[in-house]
């Protein structure tokens, strides 16, 4: 029966998607335009009242200005279109600005390109949102109050959308991204039409004169807000691979069209908003310069309410641009190990989960944060944007440097992506110089800081990949197993705790109770009629105990320490009694505990026998299985899977299997050929996880196994590390493991730590 969280993903996300169907969750062109313009889109609907909302204050007079500024930054808009058309062309595999300003720049380059883009896209997906919940502010007032909630319910329900995958959240959000752009289009083209039909709307009589000076610094700092109509743009580059073949020619024919849509949709808006006089917020703090043009041109009708629920859901829609291009930026750094692995993991319907989730935790902070506020967002907007935009550009004219010899019409490629470059860099400046005292100061730190992070993440994998292939860190072959018995009271789970213990290969077992004072309650005679009449039983020893149990297991285990060679195994077996019922199964404290005191000391495994509280679970001297089946589980060829091993034989099993589970078919075939380069004496055997999860293979191969008369130790490697954040970087598919199997009877997950320095 499945599990409850299991049950509920379930419902939440859909069905598990298989491995293979990964090529029809390919984007097609219309749906691609959904998907990745919808930001781009979007910022139409804010990026000119922006710039009103910076021109108003040197008066009704200054708007004028508003018109011209908008067809410069539509000039800038289409240098970068046709840039990153280029950009996309050279690299079909991916055209993200961390990959060309890395392969073409450098690793700091490509590092500060990633670390603003992963910036931008939380700030893409708050000021999206927040700006959508302007929309419904607009539509209704009372709602004012409640914005922060209404966005942050938001974040939740397109988080859920986008974890249900790629194909069907296009598809669902492909209608509001078409449905904005039929609406907004019309208002633009029946407001020219009207307008020129001699239709006119009066000034406001207010706000004549403004309380400050019109100064080309406010000219640059309208220009800068308005520059917002930018963002996205650099979607569609980053997601080539997300389209259907030929991949590069959908996602170029994707990047102009959205282009082309987007310069003449935020061009019609300001024309509009200054023909019709609107003024922005300071005519009605409550609605948007979209909805005061929706007003002016169609009344307070059906079309009026058709433009605001368009616009709001677009603005909504368009943070799933990030949710697009953030995991898969994440998926990228993670696997050149700038980022914690995890973020390479798809999730049960082939999206990049971990980093679906980590967008949406993150905006929702900003939101929280800024309380909804789009003029206190906007401050730290763009500043990313023109940031990648800027050494994506400079790298693609390096790159055209280096295939000079190849390419004759290099010179020509390397000055388009030059005037870009330096467009975009001058775009940069302005808004350095007029938004970073309002709040881009803090993107502007933000970034070395995330690039410092990202650089100690690579430092921590590249030490681990150091230490797992060193020859002179390998295992000596031929250990020997010391082995602890931790007896609480003699029971029949303790029994059967023994029968495992005396399974492994050893000469030195210890059966030992730590007590306060002396025997009590007669244990030791307690054990000697239990037990300690079988001839492979060792004496009970009593041992004071002094503070915590756990310390005073450890001490016991040091002193042990010190007799044995350095490389032996000491195994610490702890009886583990499980109650189950129809929804949980719960084990006792006392194995976490002790292994959580003995993680940090090496070469000392943790071992819980569960018994589970059902007839099936018999006393010593009964019908016990007869036949022990070791499975290796083996994530990867690597000194660490070879420490797991050389335990495995340690445990005299009639049967010992080293098992990889697919998880990622491009590496498993590395894994094997690096496996029997190790020469382990095991054949390796792999087994191919559809669904992208490793409990239910083993599951079922574990099962495969098993029957009553036999026992099945499942041995992992598990990687101990010396700072508590290093934890964060490695998956713990031990914890997974050790719940999934807790209710089998006569299965055991044990642990092998591995040390890294």
């Amino acid at each position: 029966m499945a599990r409850p969280t299991e049950v509920l993903k379930s419902l939440l996300v859909g069905r598990p998607k298989e491995t293979a169907g990964l090529e029809h969750e390919r984007l097609s062109k219309k749906v691609g335009l959904a998907v990745f313009a919808s930001d781009a889109l979007s910022s139409s609907a804010y990026a000119t009242e922006e710039m009103l909302v910076v021109l108003i204050a040197a008066g009704t007079t200054a708007l004028a200005y508003s018109v011209p500024l908008s067809l410069g930054i539509t000039a800038v808009l289409g240098i970068v279109i046709f840039s990153y058309r280029q950009t996309i062309h050279a690299y079909p595999d991916g055209a993200s600005a961390y990959i060309v300003a890395s392969k073409n720049l450098g690793k700091y380059p490509g590092l500060v390109a990633a670390s603003a883009l992963l910036i931008d896209y939380v700030l893409t997906v708050a000021v999206s949102i927040t700006a959508g919940v302007s929309a419904i502010v607009s539509l209704v007032p009372m709602l004012h109050g409640y914005r922060v909630l209404i966005a942050t319910a938001v974040i939740v329900v397109i988080t859920l959308l986008n974890l249900r995958g790629v194909r069907e959240s296009g598809a669902i959000f492909a209608v509001p991204t078409y449905a904005y752009i039929l609406l907004i289009g019309s208002l633009v083209v029946v407001g020219l039409v009207r307008y020129l039909g001699g239709y006119r709307v009066e000034a406001p009589e207010t706000l004549s004169a403004g309380h400050g000076a019109l100064t080309f610094f406010l000219i640059l700092r309208a220009y800068s807000h308005g520059s917002t109509a930018l963002t996205g743009v650099e979607a569609v580059s980053d997601g080539v691979q997300a389209f259907r073949k030929p991949v590069a020619r959908n996602a170029a024919v994707t990047l102009v069209t959205m282009g082309a849509l987007l310069g003449f949709l935020f061009v019609g808006i300001t024309v509009l908003a200054r023909i019709y006089h609107v003024t922005g917020p300071s005519e009605d703090p409550h609605r948007t310069v979209i909805a005061l043009i929706a007003l002016a041109v169609f009344g307070n009708g059906p079309l009026f309410f058709a433009i605001q629920i368009a616009t709001f859901l677009i603005l909504f829609l368009a943070a799933n641009t990030s949710y697009s291009d953030f995991p898969r930026l994440a998926n990228f750094l993670a696997r050149d190990r700038y980022a914690p692995r995890q973020f390479m993991n798809r999730g049960d319907r082939l999206a990049f989960s971990n980093g679906i989730v980590a967008l949406g935790a993150l905006a929702a902070v900003v939101i929280v944060i800024y309380q909804a506020e789009l003029s206190r967002i906007i401050n730290l907007y763009v500043v990313g944007v023109f940031t990648s935009f800027t050494l994506s550009q400079s790298g693609m004219v390096q790159h055209w440097r280096k295939r000079r010899s190849e390419e004759p019409r290099w010179r020509r490629y390397a000055i388009i992506n030059g005037v870009g470059a330096v467009t975009t860099f001058f775009v940069l400046c302005i808004v350095l110089a007029t938004k970073f005292l309002a709040g881009a100061y803090l993107v502007v730190a933000g970034i070395p800081v995330l690039v410092w992070t990202l650089n100690r993440i690579n430092r921590h994998y590249q030490e681990v990949g150091r230490q797992l292939r060193l020859p002179d860190r390998r295992p000596p072959a031929h250990a020997s197993n010391h082995v602890i018995l931790l007896v609480g009271s003699p029971s029949r789970e303790e029994a059967r705790a023994f029968w495992y213990a005396e399974r492994i290969r050893t000469e030195d077992f210890h059966a030992v109770h730590f007590a306060e004072r002396g025997d009590p309650k007669g244990l030791e005679a307690q054990w000697t009629r239990m037990i300690g009449l079988l001839a492979t039983a060792p004496t009970l020893e009593i041992v004071e105990q002094k503070g915590l149990l756990t310390t005073s297991i450890r001490s016991y285990i040091e002193r042990m320490r010190q007799r044995i060679p350095p490389y032996d195994f000491i195994t610490t077996i702890v009886s583990e009694r499980v109650k189950q019922n129809r929804l949980f199964t719960i084990g006792t404290r006392t194995g976490f505990l002790v292994k959580v005191s003995l993680l940090f000391t090496p070469d000392v495994v943790v071992t819980d026998v569960p018994f589970i509280e059902s007839p099936d679970q018999i006393a010593l001297g009964g019908n016990l299985p007869t036949r022990h089946v070791v499975v290796v589980l083996v994530s990867a060829a690597h000194n660490a899977t070879l420490h797991a091993v050389e335990y495995a034989k340690t445990l005299s099993a009639d049967e010992i299997h080293a098992v990889h589970i697919v998880l990622d078919p491009e590496a498993s075939d590395r894994h094997l050929r690096e496996w029997r380069e190790l020469g382990t004496g095991l054949e390796l055997e792999v087994v191919d996880s559809p669904y992208r999860r490793l409990g239910e293979p083993v599951l079922e191969y574990v099962r495969a196994l098993h029957d009553e008369n036999t026992i099945v130790t499942l041995v992992l490697s598990e990687f101990v590390v010396k700072r508590w954040w290093h934890r964060v970087l490695h998956n713990q598919n031990a914890f997974e493991l050790k719940l999934l199997f807790l209710p089998q009877p006569d299965v055991i997950v044990t642990s092998v730590p591995y040390h890294l320095e």
